[in-house]
């Protein structure tokens, strides 16, 4: 049998005991295995993200997967008591649109955020000018400055947008 047959029909599965984890050797050929595949139309889909326990404090560990679960991106980690793997699913053209709307989503909550300083240094100023530390004419400066500034990273976070949309979209 040609050693491509038998990687054709071979499957294999391990058990990951939490108290024996898996050598980092072993894991890094592993890698370098997955980093070297032929794939289709010289595409490497296949994406993976290893995080060794014992380079983070044990409380940072269980917080870095409730944050994985937590977002809106689809992947599933998985721990096995020393290492948290997370599987990066391939990105079809129906995954690429989904990320393009968390990124909006993103992008929305951004401008929200711009939005509310924007609204809070405004009260902070009306106040100063309710007690007489601004002119009227400071005040209207004032407000003016805000919303260029507002503007501009208002713009800067479209711009961001539209160039990560466009390399999401890109195959």
């Amino acid at each position: 049998m040609e050693f491509a047959q038998v990687l054709g029909i071979r499957r294999s599965i391990r058990y990951f005991d939490p108290d024996r984890p898996v050598e980092r050797e072993k894991i890094q050929k592993i890698l370098e295995a997955m980093r070297i595949a032929s794939c289709a139309m010289n595409t490497h889909w296949l994406r993976a993200i290893v995080v060794y326990r014992d380079e983070l404090p044990e409380e940072t560990f269980e917080i870095k997967i409730g944050d994985i679960d937590r977002t809106d991106l689809g992947l599933t980690p998985v721990n096995d008591g020393k290492i948290i793997r997370v599987s990066i699913p391939p990105l079809t053209e129906q995954r690429r649109v989904e990320l393009v709307k968390v990124v909006k989503k993103m992008a929305e909550n951004c401008k929200v955020s711009i939005r509310n300083h924007r609204r809070d240094i405004n009260e902070d100023l009306k106040l100063k000018k309710k007690d007489k530390e601004f002119s009227e004419d400071e005040f209207f400066k004032g407000q003016k400055e805000v919303q260029d500034i507002t503007d501009d990273y208002i713009k800067k976070c479209d711009e961001l947008t539209q160039a990560k949309e466009k390399e999401i979209l890109e195959f």
